[in-house]
C-alpha cells in the first residue's frame, strides 16, 4: 500500500536508560521509562535517506508526567561496510509532543554501529548529539554521549487488496 508516495507504518517502542542524566545546568534528570506508539509514513529510495512522519503518543511509567501526543520526524542513512565491519547508521531525529500541562521538545542526531547478536536482536554502540527541552523540567539539557543500546526489531508486510 502506498499513501502520499509512502508506505505507512506503526511502531510500539518502549525505552528505558540504567541511571538518571545530568543536564547542562546541572539538573538531575529522572531516570525515564516510557511507551510510546506511533503511526506515519515512511519514504524510502535507493541512495536516500530514508524518512518517516508520523503522529506518536507518549506514556511515562515512572515519573510524575502526563501523557504526551505529538509529530516526529526522522531521517535515517545506513552505509554498508565492507569485510565485516559494523554498519554505520546515522539518524536525524525531531519531536515535538504536548501533554496537558506540559510540552517536549527534542533534536536528536545519532551515529550508531549495529552489530548483529541473535536473528534480529542486535547490540548498537552509538555517539548521540541532544538538545531537549521540557517545560516540566528547569532549563534546557544539551549533551554530547556515548550510548549502547540492545534492541529487537520485527518488520512484516501486509498485502493490500
Amino acid at each position: 500500500a502506498t499513501f502520499l508516495g509512502g508506505h505507512p507504518y506503526a511502531s510500539f517502542d518502549i525505552v528505558t536508560e540504567f541511571q538518571p542524566n545530568e543536564g547542562s545546568d546541572g539538573a538531575r534528570l529522572p531516570r525515564r521509562f516510557e511507551q510510546s506508539l506511533s503511526a506515519g509514513i515512511d519514504w524510502k529510495a535507493s541512495h536516500w535517506p530514508r524518512i518517516r512522519l508520523s503522529v506518536s503518543a507518549r506514556n511515562y511509567s515512572n515519573v510524575d508526567r502526563d501523557p504526551q501526543a505529538g509529530v516526529i520526524a526522522e531521517a535515517f542513512y545506513k552505509r554498508e561496510t565492507p569485510g565485516g565491519w559494523p554498519d554505520i547508521d546515522a539518524h536525524v531525529i525531531g519531536e515535538y509532543l504536548k501533554g496537558d500541562d506540559s510540552t517536549m521538545s527534542r533534536f536528536d542526531l545519532d551515529i550508531r554501529l549495529p552489530i548483529p547478536v541473535y536473528k534480529r536482536l542486535e547490540l548498537t554502540p552509538a555517539f548521540e548529539y541532544y538538545l531537549y527541552s521540557e517545560s516540566a523540567l528547569p532549563g534546557n539539557s544539551q549533551y554530547f554521549r556515548f550510548s549502547l543500546n540492545l534492541s529487537f526489531s520485527w518488520e512484516g508486510k501486509h498485502q493490500s487488496w
